[in-house]
């Protein structure tokens, strides 16, 4: 007997609720790694009026924490925001997959996300691997939804495929 839609909706309000709090709390509590520093100091150097760097691993990563240290100051904590919003991403992404999966298929795999220790490592770390790994799980929505030929030419399909090619190229390793 498949879920309420109710049943569903407080389901993945739960997954939600549990990603947001695996993926953001105490981020501020444990000190930058030397390779973690080595990432964000270039965002930190350009915020102080240093200059911007030639050369990044992750142009989004550097945008993404310059603007996130000229906001809210720098910090351990806030130098992890993105990877943990991009980790946050990663676990909803099985939204997208409920007409190939179903919902319960769907919900199982944002479950087996959520639990995964690899996913929640990417996601507290100062590293731009949680960008690479949501444009490819973008690029993969996509590619799910394309047995449908009338939603490849749909506007929402042409906005997936450039987020995942932008979020892939700009924002991954």
């Amino acid at each position: 007997m498949l879920p309420s839609s109710r049943g569903l909706r407080w389901a993945w309000t739960g997954i939600f609720a549990v990603a947001l709090a695996t993926r953001f709390l105490g981020l501020p509590s444990t000190l930058l790694s030397p390779a973690e520093a080595a990432q964000a100091l270039p965002a930190l150097d350009a915020v102080r009026g240093q200059g911007w760097p030639a050369a990044v691993e992750s142009p989004l990563f550097l945008v993404g924490n310059a603007l996130l240290f000229a906001l809210l100051g720098p910090g351990d904590g806030v130098a992890r925001l993105l990877p943990a919003l991009s980790g946050v991403l990663i676990v909803m992404l099985p939204l997208l997959w409920r007409k190939t999966l179903g919902e319960v298929g769907a919900l199982s795999a944002a479950a087996l996300i959520l639990v995964s220790p690899l996913a929640l490592f990417a996601a507290r770390r100062v590293e731009s691997v949680a960008f690479g790994t949501l444009g490819a799980g973008i690029l993969f929505s996509l590619l799910l939804q394309a047995d449908d030929e009338r939603q490849m030419g749909g506007r929402s399909t042409s906005m997936l495929l450039a987020g995942g090619v932008a979020l892939g190229v700009i924002g991954g390793p």
